[in-house]
């Protein structure tokens, strides 16, 4: 179906005229004083003050610079549906939340949202050092948006209760995390072994979620999902070189896992994994390092359209259980331990290693650049994760080779990995018209049988009327023009429909 042509016209406003009349806003600085009024020309110093009098509807903007805090922001408050309050960096600058002064110690979070803390929105923070989680969340329908953790003394962000709470799927339920980055962080307390980027785990609710999001370099895993009863959904999150103890200049760390999965074979909740990556997770013993681990979970695993390289196990779903795993569009090669290992009711679908009879081999030659550097790359303007990394290239035998699982796809059937493959926009030239034979004379090349071949004229370059149609045509048209044999000069375009 052609797309339709249109004109977007639209007006920009700056977000404080934009907003609920009704809704209060309030400023925090690194050289504020909470004896001010929190406005714009006097603000508060601590976010624990503009919480305090905040409500739902309200804004809170952190302007930029370091803060440099030792108490644990601790929220107890809630906004509501449709009117959440919303914890912001302010327009253009870059708020950072140190907690180096903590102690090391579990008390010692940068942000506790306790159960009574739902409905908020926290937007372009970097919080860092906390002597246990950058934040954990108790919580439930907060959105956490383009913030980062790293350098903390627990894992960057937490989902979750503690060990011995009970299962209930509407308390610490329904969060959002997206487009949010965790790194190197390092429990000194268990020598790297409970340190995660992220985690959603020890019995939270139903309905959590990570999307774009990257995890990298921490002591212990990319994500756990340890002791979680209830369905959790990733979607475009890439981990990758968990638990190398260089990484701290210490002699041990964690598992070094990619996505675990699971934890303590009680569980069942469901996973679905959607264009995932995982690599390079192959530090600590041979059996560590897996990149999908099942790690006893009891529940429904699903992955669709993901990618794993060069990680000790590339996949390790393979604790036989009662439950059935799905396994569609994924790609696995180089790994050093095993690349893949099921269990017998793995249910594989199109997968890279199921095609080895049909002239399909995964390795790096599929894919653009696949380093470490172009992961960490820096995001886009919107947020969204970097486009230079892993993509595959023109004549890739992994394209046009998946099942339809749901997810958007070109051509005539998915390809395999998390990124559909996106011919670069064809470039159309003319060569130099001639006059001759009585009319303008000029060749078009670059053509790629896209769509129809339409050819433009002007004698102004502003008034343009179609000339010529052709069909789809690849590589060049020559064409004549025999009705300007009476004008003196004569511009062209041409487009494929």
């Amino acid at each position: 179906m052609r797309a339709s042509k249109f004109l977007v016209i639209f007006a920009a406003t700056d977000l404080s005229l934009a907003m609920n009349g009704f809704a209060a806003t309030f400023y925090v600085s690194p050289v504020g004083n909470d004896a001010y009024s929190g406005s714009f020309a006097a603000p508060f110093f601590t976010v624990n003050k503009a919480a305090s009098v905040a409500t739902g509807g309200d804004f809170i903007f952190l302007r930029g610079g370091t803060f440099n805090y030792t108490n644990t922001i601790r929220l107890t408050n809630s906004g509501s549906a449709g009117a959440p309050i919303r914890l912001w960096s302010y327009t253009n600058e870059l708020p950072m939340l140190d907690f180096s002064a903590q102690a090391d110690d579990p008390n010692n979070r940068g942000f506790l949202l306790t159960s009574n803390a739902n409905w908020w929105h926290f937007k372009g923070l970097e919080n860092y050092r906390a002597g246990d989680n950058g934040m954990k969340v108790e919580g439930s329908f907060n959105i956490v948006e383009q913030c980062v953790f790293h350098h903390c003394r627990d894992s960057g962000l937490q989902i979750g209760l503690g060990d011995s709470d009970d299962d209930i799927s509407t308390r610490v339920c329904s969060n959002q995390v997206i487009n949010c980055d965790s790194y190197l962080n390092y429990d000194p307390r268990a020598s790297g072994g409970n340190a995660d980027g992220f985690c959603c785990k020890l019995h939270p609710g139903a309905g959590n979620s990570f999307k774009g999001c990257r995890s990298w370099e921490n002591s212990d895993d990319g994500w756990d999902l340890y002791k979680n009863e209830f369905d959790v959904t990733l979607e475009d999150c890439w981990t990758w070189h968990n638990g190398d103890p260089a990484s701290f200049g210490v002699g041990s760390a964690g598992n070094a896992e990619g996505f675990k999965l699971g934890g303590d074979s009680n569980f069942s909740g469901p996973r679905l994994l959607n264009r995932c990556i995982a690599f390079n997770n192959r530090y600590g013993s041979s059996s560590d390092g897996k990149a999908y681990h099942q790690n006893d979970h009891q529940g429904t695993i699903t992955l669709h359209n993901c990618l794993s390289f060069s990680n000790n196990y590339n996949y390790a779903i393979n604790n036989d259980v009662a439950a059935t795993e799905y396994v569609v569009n994924c790609v696995g090669f180089n790994g050093v331990t095993k690349n893949f290992s099921f269990n017998g009711t793995t249910i594989q679908t199109s997968n890279s290693w199921n095609f080895a009879t049909n002239n399909v081999l995964a390795n790096a030659a599929d894919f653009t650049g696949l380093t470490e550097a172009l992961a960490r790359s820096p995001r886009q303007a919107d947020g969204s994760l970097p486009t230079a990394f892993a993509r595959l290239v023109a004549g890739s035998d992994l394209i046009d080779r998946g099942a339809d699982v749901g997810l958007p796809f070109n051509g005539v059937r998915p390809d395999l990995g998390p990124f559909e493959f996106t011919a670069p926009p064809a470039i159309i030239t003319l060569t130099a018209a001639q006059f001759t034979n009585g009319g303008f004379r000029f060749q078009v090349n670059g053509l790629t049988s896209h769509g129809s071949v339409v050819i433009h004229t002007s004698s102004n370059l502003t008034s343009w009327s179609p000339v010529f149609t052709n069909p789809p045509v690849t590589g060049a048209l020559p064409f004549l023009d025999s009705a300007t044999s009476n004008k003196p000069r004569q511009f062209y375009r041409v487009e494929e429909k």
